[in-house]
């Protein structure tokens, strides 16, 4: 992690969630009842996915005052093990900077069981190995190119809303989707709006709701400018 930093200034390192979870269940799983162990784990979840730094610091109090005198060695063990990193996987922390929803290493490891599925055995020479890493890379490419292409030829009726109209054609439905998502949450009415923390769009490099709310009381498109590149 210090070389990360070191390295790679600027940029941003985050935990795997699911790996971190699964050390807190190797060292500290025997000390809960089964029915404990499921109540610790829905206040850890719950800590983790804070949204705001003022609930986060308001969910941790009460994790500590619930945990650090009926539990001390699990409390111990999460207190020193990952709260000196909670900036590198606690939501509210992770959200100020690009990172498109991914909070674990599951695509890396998708990638891995790729690469073993084309490499076959684990004693292969470098010429081979190049090889075989080679037509890995050619075939997604072509997969991704496909993909990419039927997007741009096809697009569904969900998103026919006139906001959408330069984008369409132009960004994933991926996007699309996450944009619609906002769009109907912008049009909700009838309850209190809280002020916009550009988290939605600092993490994910979309327009959030609040913005297009804006869009929609001007009658103005969201931009293709307006999307991450």
């Amino acid at each position: 992690m210090n070389k990360i930093a070191r390295i790679f200034l600027g940029y941003h390192n985050i935990f795997c969630c699911w790996h971190i979870n699964k050390n807190i269940f190797a060292n500290c799983k025997t000390r809960f009842s089964d029915v404990e162990w499921q109540q610790f784990m829905e206040r850890w979840n719950m800590l983790v996915s804070s949204t705001l730094v003022e609930l986060f610091d308001a969910t941790f109090g009460v994790f500590k005052e619930t945990y650090s005198g009926t539990h001390p060695i699990a409390w111990q063990y999460v207190n020193t093990t990952w709260m000196p990193h909670k900036e590198k996987f606690v939501a509210c922390y992770i959200d100020k900077f690009p990172q498109f929803g991914s909070a674990s290493t599951s695509r890396v490891e998708g990638n891995h069981h790729v690469i073993k599925s084309y490499l076959r055995v684990d004693t292969l020479h470098f010429l081979p190995l190049t090889k075989r890493l080679g037509l890995m890379l050619a075939n997604q490419r072509m997969e991704l190119s496909a993909a990419i292409e039927k997007q741009r030829v096809h697009k569904a009726q969900r998103f026919g809303h006139s906001c959408f109209k330069d984008l369409i054609y132009k960004v994933s439905d991926f996007a699309l989707d996450k944009l619609l998502q906002q769009l109907k949450h912008a049009k909700k009415g009838g309850h209190e709006e809280q002020p916009c923390s550009a988290r939605f769009t600092k993490s994910w490099g979309l327009p959030c709701h609040h913005y297009i709310r804006g869009c929609l009381e001007t009658e103005i498109l969201i931009l293709l400018q307006d999307i991450h590149e």
